[in-house]
């Protein structure tokens, strides 16, 4: 699998990662398991203590086990870079630091944010639709309409030479051709607000089943699936977080 910018973003570059894995595994390549260990959220895993994801009026992550991704198998993570910072993706589609402090020790992530220090309209948010439209681009129905948010794309670390991209996703397993995956997206909502939509297509290639889902004034977890082939996917929303997505370290560059 070739390599790629983060200045896709997260899930950009992560829908890229689903089609590109296609391909690898139609030419004989990749590994149809590259996610051995499954989720290690919520138990203490190869580590000391507690871990797990709280949410609410802070994010609060705790000693959650990190794997590394390489394009073609995922592994565990034992570094411990610096946390750079929390980015998220602003108005105007560029990324900026949204707050946010922790550490990586042994391959074990500890990260808190409340409030984001960026916050936008609602109706620009990017995570329901692969980092390339906004919500008012699509048929999205948001209430109410003047609600502020901010998405967390990904964590930035000092990994790989200062190119770590650290977020939350269980890679591609494939079946006959039939590739998924899922990643998972947390999202602060200055207060309650509902989203819904029909379904639809983002192009003649991405379809998304219809959803309908309130968020509570804070943080929430928003589970994306994405199921396909190299040529088209289909993606389903969810409230609420994934028990198979690890956080997980992108070799990018």
């Amino acid at each position: 699998m070739k390599k790629v910018s983060k200045i896709l973003g997260f899930i950009a570059l992560v829908a890229i990662m689903v089609f590109t894995f296609a391909a690898c595994e139609e030419d004989g390549g990749g590994d149809h398991n590259p996610n051995p260990g499954g989720n290690n959220s919520g138990g203490g895993g190869s580590g000391s203590g507690d871990s797990g994801t709280t949410m609410g009026a802070t994010l609060s992550i705790t000693n959650e086990q990190i794997w590394h991704f390489n394009g073609e198998s995922n592994t565990l993570y034992n570094g411990s870079p610096a946390i750079i910072s929390a980015i998220g993706i602003d108005e105007n589609n560029r990324q900026v630091s949204i707050g946010g402090s922790g550490n990586i020790t042994n391959g074990r992530l500890t990260f808190s944010i409340g409030t984001p220090s960026v916050l936008k309209s609602i109706a620009s948010e990017t995570i329901f639709t692969y980092g390339n439209y906004g919500l008012s681009n699509i048929n999205i129905q948001i209430n109410p309409s003047e609600a502020q948010s901010m998405s967390l794309d990904f964590i930035s670390t000092n990994a790989d030479s200062g190119h770590g991209v650290l977020g939350k996703v269980r890679y591609p397993s494939m079946t006959n051709a039939i590739i998924s995956m899922e990643t998972v997206n947390y999202i602060y909502v200055d207060r309650d607000v509902t989203i819904s939509s029909p379904g639809g297509a983002f192009d003649e290639n991405v379809s998304y089943a219809a959803f309908n889902m309130t968020l509570r004034q804070g943080w929430n977890a928003i589970t994306m699936n994405i199921t396909g082939t190299q040529q088209s996917g289909n993606t389903t929303f969810s409230l609420g977080d994934s028990s198979s997505a690890n956080w997980t370290n992108l070799e990018i560059w």
